[in-house]
């Protein structure tokens, strides 16, 4: 239920050697202890501008050589409907677990820059048109729509903790991107009935 902290144990495998695990924290506070000892936590509340709830990340910590056949555990709390809600876990190398994530979302990191360097043409295109010409390009105004999508693409991107320092304004830019989205798109068919 929400609010509450749930708790899940396992236990580690006796033949472990070092080795990196992963796993996503959905809008909820994560704590990792291995035989009670706390090995990382998760949580947002001293950077969050707004919310009850930690932006959703990915989790690393580390297992040594030293705890195999060790309890570990995760406990997870949030005010959400994921609550309790434990994610795919990945093992492996560091590395190797954020290849294979990227490679997850690549076709829409990939179609967000692309869409981004397009747009970010457009606009630049039309504002020197715009200066030079003293004419008003209304595909500016289609660029600037594209230019957002693509940032709000962007921002909601489950790997944007790798290259956006802090998830949380991350997160909420891109619920203000989304609100911003279709004025650009709203001006430019306006125009285009004139």
């Amino acid at each position: 239920t929400r609010g509450e902290v749930v708790r899940i144990e396992t236990g580690l495998s006796r033949d472990l050697e070092d080795t990196w695990f992963c796993m996503r924290a959905s809008q909820q506070d994560m704590s990792v202890y291995i035989e009670d000892q706390l090995v990382t936590e998760y949580t947002t509340k001293d950077t969050r501008l707004f919310g009850e709830n930690s932006a959703s990340a990915y989790v690393f910590f580390k297992v040594e050589d030293e705890d195999a056949g060790k309890t570990l555990a995760i406990e997870l709390v949030s005010d959400s409907e994921f609550s309790g809600f434990l994610n795919k876990v990945y093992v492996g190398e560091k590395s190797d677990i954020v290849n294979a994530l990227v490679n997850q979302c690549i076709g829409v990191i990939f179609c967000s820059l692309y869409m981004l360097i397009l747009s970010s043409m457009v606009v630049i295109l039309g504002c020197i048109l715009r200066v030079v010409y003293r004419k008003n390009v209304d595909i500016t105004y289609l660029g600037l729509g594209i230019m957002l999508l693509s940032l709000s693409m962007t921002t909601e991107s489950h790997v944007r903790q790798f290259f956006l320092p802090n998830v949380s304004i991350a997160s909420h830019v891109g619920f203000l991107l989304t609100i911003l989205i279709p004025y650009p798109f709203i001006v430019y068919v306006s125009r285009l009935q004139k």
